[in-house]
């Protein structure tokens, strides 16, 4: 059990790694977050191409269709990224990132289903 535990750290500081790196890179703010309820519908485009650093190939999130998908996380913290001159929010279950667009209706934090505080 302990090693499934270490596993699970790890994950979540690589992706928390990669959450950084991209806001970086898109000069965006970082946000921590957590689920406002027990699960959430959200109209998002998904990938799981990513660069050897683990953030998204961004081009598969921009040119894919947004689709409906149940989200749940059971309260653990996470990343999101605002990509603010572009419009998008990006996050990671670990396995693969989501790009939510105003054109969905996205258009500030408050927008999302989730409890978002400004790192």
């Amino acid at each position: 059990m302990k090693h499934i535990k270490l596993f699970e750290s790890f994950i979540n500081e690589m992706d928390s790694d990669a959450a950084i790196t991209l806001a970086d890179e898109v000069s965006g703010e970082l946000y921590t977050a957590k689920l406002k309820g027990k699960s959430a519908t959200i109209k998002a485009t998904t990938t799981t191409k990513t660069w050897d650093d683990g953030v998204p190939v961004l081009k598969y999130l921009a040119r894919g269709t947004a689709k409906p998908i149940k989200f749940e996380l059971y309260q653990r913290p996470f990343k999101v990224v605002h990509d603010v001159a572009h419009n998008w929010f990006y996050f990671t279950d670990g396995r693969k990132w989501y790009g939510l667009h105003g054109d969905e209706g996205y258009f500030e934090p408050s927008d999302l289903p989730f409890e978002m505080t400004l790192d």
